[in-house]
């Protein structure tokens, strides 16, 4: 890599369980966000290596940084819970449609 590239270096995003961090891996990537997973070979092997090497993490590169922090950001925002307007269902804020019965939540601005 040339001294000058920056556009290729990788920054460390988030480290967190296997199952967090293929999560997040989803959400960044549908928004256009290269991804790199590191560390999820090791997980077989968090005995022998102890709790540091439990985590996998996520690597994207320096110049996607922001969009990603951003898109984390909106991921992280709570918010109040809704209720359906065809069960009565109580949904989670991020919930675009009712867990229940699938209908949208005509309020959502996300």
């Amino acid at each position: 890599m040339p001294m000058n590239d920056l556009s290729s270096e990788k920054t460390l995003l988030i480290k967190g369980s296997l199952i967090e961090v293929h999560a997040f891996k989803g959400l960044l990537e549908t928004q256009g966000i290269d991804v790199e997973l590191r560390g999820e070979a090791l997980l077989g092997a968090t005995g022998e290596f102890g709790l540091d090497a439990a985590y996998a993490e996520i690597w994207i590169t320096s110049s996607q940084l922001e969009q990603a922090k951003a898109i984390m950001d909106q991921n992280n925002k709570k918010g109040e819970p809704w209720f359906c307007r065809e069960c009565g269902e109580q949904n989670e804020f991020n919930f675009e449609i009712c867990w229940k019965c699938s209908s949208e939540n005509i309020e959502s601005d996300l």
